[in-house]
């Protein structure tokens, strides 16, 4: 052996396996996305242009909550898009769309976090003809119809 334990076989340096404790092998390596490899893209019906990666989305949708006040009505575009992704994850879930729903908004939603202890987070809401109010998670809305999208 030549060169620190390195091995030459057919005029090509070799470092025996012993050395190469603790080193990954190629075999064990995970593959770095190339170009044909791109992350999922996440369409939402009722948006032209889809959303790059479920992130964006995510990162879109956010922006969009946090920008409205409490207790304020979605309108135009904000509504179509949120009432779109709840539509499909609806859809995708299997679970029934109301045909009631007039209105969606952005309110506060408390929930227990241990016994007698609250905390209050800002989330999306559809308010039904009855002027019944329930929540949703567009976080999990869209987890859901990214995962049920081919790519």
């Amino acid at each position: 052996m030549g060169g620190g334990g390195k091995k030459e076989v057919g005029g090509q340096r070799f470092i025996p396996a012993k050395l190469l404790r603790g080193v990954l092998f190629p075999s064990t390596v995970k593959p770095v996305r190339t170009e044909c490899q791109t992350a999922k893209q996440l369409t939402i019906n009722a948006i032209t242009e889809p959303f790059p990666t479920q992130k964006a989305a995510l990162e879109f949708f956010q922006a969009l909550k946090d920008k409205r006040e409490i207790g304020t009505p979605l309108v135009d575009t904000d509504a179509v898009y949120v009432n779109a992704v709840y539509e499909q994850y609806c859809s995708v879930t299997n679970w029934p769309i109301p045909d009631e729903i007039v209105a969606f908004s952005v309110d506060n939603k408390a929930e227990e976090i241990s016994p007698g202890e609250f905390r209050t987070q800002k989330c999306f809401w559809y308010r039904l003809r009855d002027g019944t109010k329930l929540d949703f998670s567009i976080i999990k809305a869209i987890q859901k119809n990214s995962r049920a999208r081919t790519p």
